[in-house]
């Protein structure tokens, strides 16, 4: 069980990204991998939930919405412009595929978005995306510790619209190369995804890897996704937490963050610390009517190998 920081003086950290919705080319069947700004996907694949803190994770269908910027295939959901529009599914291996319309593979070289947050790996895994300022690694970033909370989502006018919850996980790495980062890695899926597209990167890399619901134990906090099973709801937009969000100040000087910052990691603190933080974000998903996505499942077999 990870005991991790629970005290006071722990860390929120509202981490915008952009919340455009991923959408297919002149009504196609998919969306290749992405070369422009970075999008969001509502996607569905098999993985594994829990309704509330300390009970068992149960196997499911999953929709949700996360970053994934290879391929993926859609379903037209529904007509008009509130999202999601599509629903996505990965069906190829990263690897392998060939640009739509393109007729050339998507190589590092070749402009492919990176996907970060990782959630195809349990507690989930945040790489690069707000990391540095002026090619260094931010202290935000370095003097980050286990249960400090890392919340992923985007700006909508008034609204604060969330994707992904982390909870800094124990071992914290040291700040490495990125050829150190992608020689010590053992999962093709992560490099590929994740790795591959930022090559050549003279950037350090600090890889921060969560707590997961598995090894958290009782009602201690664990990452998650904001999701519904299939079998109970077809869409859902993603979770406004902007009230949750007033009751933070920022670290550096106590003023209230502001809610349509788009551009950078925002410190904040809470009162009571971010563990009782994260239950009332916990509560704010449950009262949308979602559960807490733990495990999402790779659907595509590599060289042989389950993933």
């Amino acid at each position: 069980m990870a005991t991790g920081n629970q005290g006071l003086n722990g860390r929120i950290v509202l981490l915008p990204h952009p919340g455009a919705e991923a959408i297919p080319f002149n009504g196609a069947a998919d969306v290749p991998w992405n070369t422009g700004q970075h999008r969001r996907k509502f996607l569905e694949c098999e993985g594994a939930y829990v309704k509330d803190r300390g009970v068992a994770s149960q196997a499911a269908t999953l929709r949700f919405w996360c970053e994934y910027e290879p391929p993926t295939e859609v379903t037209n959901l529904r007509q008009g412009h509130q999202p999601p529009r599509y629903l996505h599914r990965i069906v190829q291996w990263p690897s392998t595929v060939v640009r739509s319309g393109s007729g050339s593979g998507c190589t590092p070289r070749g402009g492919c978005q990176n996907t970060d947050p990782w959630i195809w790996r349990e507690g989930f895994v945040w790489t690069i995306c707000r990391h540095h300022q002026s090619g260094k690694l931010r202290r935000l970033v370095r003097e980050l510790r286990s249960g400090d909370l890392i919340l992923f989502g985007s700006p909508s006018k008034t609204r604060w619209l969330l994707d992904t919850v982390l909870v800094v996980g124990e071992g914290l790495p040291k700040p490495m190369a990125y050829a150190t980062v992608r020689a010590n890695n053992k999962d093709p899926l992560y490099a590929a995804a994740v790795l591959d597209p930022l090559a050549p990167s003279s950037l350090a890399l600090m890889p921060i890897h969560g707590q997961s619901q598995r090894t958290a134990g009782a009602s201690a906090p664990f990452s998650f996704v904001p999701s519904v099973r299939r079998a109970d709801q077809s869409w859902f937009e993603r979770p406004d937490i902007a009230d949750l969000v007033h009751k933070l100040t920022k670290s550096n000087g106590g003023a209230k963050p502001a809610l349509n910052s788009a551009q950078s990691a925002t410190e904040c603190l809470f009162a009571d610390g971010p563990s009782a933080f994260w239950h009332l974000v916990v509560d704010k998903v449950a009262s949308a009517g979602l559960v807490m996505g733990t495990r999402f499942d790779f659907p595509i077999a590599v060289h042989g190998i389950e993933t």
